[in-house]
């Protein structure tokens, strides 16, 4: 399927199917938004929070939207306006935002493995020159989306760490989508260099594609997993309904296995805001020196 036609059946499919037509609670919750700062592109953010989105509406008898944001100031706007009741997104997003949310219903996504950190890796071509992080002064590299834990705030913290400075240091670089994109933006000498996630990278593998064909040069600190976030205003009911559904999947049942692949996550768990400390001194730290 093309590019375009995968595009138009993806639209078609949030404007139609999304709306469950279940019973509503109160008024004004009978439709919840879920907004989600994506860390690969639009379309591909839809296709894997679609069963998850059916799951909640099916366990909480409410008609449930996806909006993929492509900004974090749209996340903002809709957050105060109230019209994004739920949202998933990076550590980074969530320290920023964390003043829209109710913190006892605070969850974090694990990994297909359980944990609730993951990494990053910085890849270039088997056949570079480039060997080391500092053997990118002067090249080409790509990130992913700003709104990205991993592929864009993980790789600015060991960028950081390693004494090279992304803005001045570096040749000229961009911000990409999904890893699969990035990796064959590098396999095809787009950029010399890119940042892809470790689930991604061993998707890749599992996919079937040469592992001999690409060298990683450095690992990202690790970071926080993505948060799903309550905003202030939802009611404690509904608020306690779907974080209860989310925390009640379980990979050993089958049926909710294939919705959290999909989802390329391992299920959720209870966190709190104090978790990210550490992470938001860092931040705060790279933003002084800049």
């Amino acid at each position: 399927m093309s590019p375009f036609l995968r595009l138009a059946v993806i639209l078609v499919f949030f404007l139609v199917t999304y709306q469950f037509p279940h019973a509503a609670g109160a008024a004004d919750e009978a439709t919840i938004n879920i907004g989600i700062l994506p860390c690969s592109d639009v379309v591909k953010t839809y296709e894997e929070y679609q069963p998850l989105a059916r799951y909640i509406a099916n366990t909480t008898d409410r008609n449930v939207r996806l909006l993929v944001l492509e900004s974090y100031g749209e996340l903002v706007n809709l957050l105060q306006k109230g019209e994004v009741q739920f949202a998933i997104h990076g550590p980074g997003s969530y320290i920023r935002l964390a003043p829209f949310y109710d913190q006892q219903y605070l969850l974090k996504a694990l990994t297909p493995d359980g944990s609730d950190t993951s990494t990053g890796l910085v890849i270039t071509r088997a056949d570079s020159n480039i060997f080391s992080l500092n053997d990118l002064r002067g090249k080409t590299v790509e990130f992913g989306p700003t709104t990205s834990g991993i592929k864009s705030l993980a790789a600015e913290l060991l960028f950081y760490r390693a004494g090279i400075s992304i803005e001045k240091d570096l040749g000229s670089h961009a911000h990409g989508g999904c890893c699969g994109d990035i990796l064959l933006n590098v396999f095809f000498r787009k950029f010399d260099a890119g940042v892809i996630c470790m689930h991604g990278f061993n998707e890749l593998k599992d996919e079937g594609f040469d592992r001999s064909k690409i060298r990683i040069i450095a690992e990202t600190p690790p970071v926080s997993t993505n948060v799903f976030a309550v905003n202030r205003s939802v009611s404690p009911d509904l608020a306690g309904s779907v974080t209860d559904s989310l925390l009640a999947l379980d990979k050993k049942n089958p049926a909710h296995k294939k919705i959290l692949d999909a989802a390329g996550t391992g299920g959720f768990a209870r966190t709190t805001d104090s978790r990210y400390d550490e992470l938001r001194k860092a931040i705060k730290h790279i933003e002084s020196m800049q």
